[in-house]
């Protein structure tokens, strides 16, 4: 690698002694700004400077006052001047190389001795995951602990806890993951909720934090995201969980959690990679399972008749796991179905005394 970042220096050396505005593109600048890849080759794009866009030429007509077909001819009447600077470039790199006959046997003998069965890729994308995993163990990447059931999975500085019915699930972790291990409380709201619901939503996410009541949520509704800032007012750890991969930078909207992420008071946790960047009603209902799953008990503000939110409360009491909510009309779908009132709620489950 050392050897690739010196041709990129020495490609950039010889660009800016000709005052030429480039930059630098693929692997080598996904590294810079945090992404870690496998390249075995340094891309850059050079910005041609049409008209005065890059060096002043008062003797060039800008690009915008040329016409289409104006500007099509300067295209190619830039890359025709170009073209022998970069073909001097290519051979005097030729020249440089020092062809070692012994090397070309070496690699062509790596072919023939190899007995094994025929290779499908070219060993890029496995050298990637040696890679992600070398990163990953160095703490350059989020964790991933790979649960089993009745036991805890750690890599040695985090612990997840790992519940018979999440066997095998694939748990990503920004944060002090030791944290899972404490008694938790699982809070979801729908999107929608009447306004007396939400008064009295307000005044238990107050009460969570007082209580020191270690609280995991989805935090995506309107609602959820209030009771995000009432529990980031306080030292007390939150747990977010994300229908998403982890964040490659902390939001600042619509709740900034960028010091309570710092601090450590704020643990993500999610079931998907980083490649998973949208979210979906799938990957909604995946996170909520996750969430009501890691919960000791479930704190259910509101669930709209026939949505998503009333079918998780179904699954939820189906397990036998305590449910409660708000005694509201509003809520009288999922109070026939076996919910216990709010008042009925130990805080103590949060704070680990079971």
């Amino acid at each position: 690698m050392n050897a690739l970042f010196e041709a990129a220096k020495e490609v950039c050396d010889f660009m800016k002694a000709r005052h030429w505005e480039f930059c630098v593109i693929g692997g080598l600048a996904v590294q810079r700004w945090g992404e870690l890849r496998t390249t075995l080759d340094a891309d850059l794009t050079l910005f041609t400077g049409f008209g005065r866009t890059g060096t002043p030429n008062p003797r060039e007509t800008p690009m915008a006052q040329m016409s289409k077909r104006e500007q099509y001819r300067a295209y190619v009447e830039q890359w025709r001047r170009a073209g022998p600077e970069l073909e001097r470039i290519h051979a005097e790199e030729l020249r440089r190389y020092r062809y070692d006959p012994a090397d070309a046997d070496t690699v062509l003998g790596l072919g023939d001795n190899y007995d094994g069965p025929p290779r499908e890729t070219s060993g890029l994308v496995e050298m990637q995951r040696l890679f992600m995993k070398a990163a990953r163990k160095q703490g350059l990447l989020p964790t991933v602990v790979r649960e089993s059931p009745g036991d805890y999975a750690s890599d040695g500085r985090r612990a997840v806890p790992a519940r018979a019915n999440e066997a095998g699930r694939r748990v990503y972790v920004v944060g002090d993951a030791a944290i899972l291990e404490r008694p938790k409380l699982a809070l979801f709201c729908s999107v929608k909720c009447p306004g007396k619901l939400i008064l009295e939503t307000y005044d238990l996410a107050k009460r969570f934090r007082n209580e020191g009541v270690l609280v995991i949520s989805p935090f995506h509704s309107p609602m959820e995201q209030e009771c995000l800032r009432i529990l980031l007012r306080s030292p007390h750890p939150v747990i977010w969980a994300l229908a998403r991969g982890i964040y490659r930078q902390i939001p600042s909207k619509p709740v900034d959690c960028r010091k309570a992420v710092t601090e450590d008071r704020l643990i993500m946790v999610t079931p998907f990679p980083e490649t998973v960047r949208h979210i979906t009603a799938e990957t909604a209902t995946t996170r909520n399972r996750l969430v009501a799953g890691m919960a000791d008990a479930v704190v259910i503000a509101h669930a709209a008749p026939g949505s998503k939110m009333e079918d998780l409360c179904r699954d939820v009491l189906s397990t036998g796991k305590p449910l409660y909510t708000f005694d509201h009309p509003a809520n009288a779908g999922i109070l026939a179905t076996g919910a216990r009132r709010i008042e009925d709620l130990n805080l103590a489950q949060g704070r680990g005394r079971l």
